[in-house]
């Protein structure tokens, strides 16, 4: 259900806020972005190529070496995210 993956991505923001480090928050804000993304696709129903990519480039940023890989991860993947969204609105 869209709602549960909602409530996920809140939960994981809040630990994104309360992380003890750079690294861990943006670990948490990849999965919180990773549920957003989910929940988004889910409730608008959409089938867009985009929305796996999106989902994928958060995984990676969640399992990235290093805070800057995270980061770029998390970059590419609101990018598909974008590309993923534009054209339903």
């Amino acid at each position: 259900m869209a709602s549960d993956y909602f409530d996920m991505a809140i939960d994981h923001f809040w630990r994104a806020q309360s992380a003890q480090s750079d690294t861990e928050s943006a670990m948490q804000t990849a999965s919180g972005l990773q549920q957003f993304a989910a929940a988004v696709q889910e409730s608008s129903g959409s089938s867009d190529s985009y929305f796996p990519m999106c989902l994928d480039h958060f995984w990676r940023a969640q399992n990235a070496a290093s805070l800057s890989e995270s980061l770029l991860q998390i970059a590419s993947g609101l990018q598909q995210f974008c590309a993923a969204t534009k054209g339903q609105y």
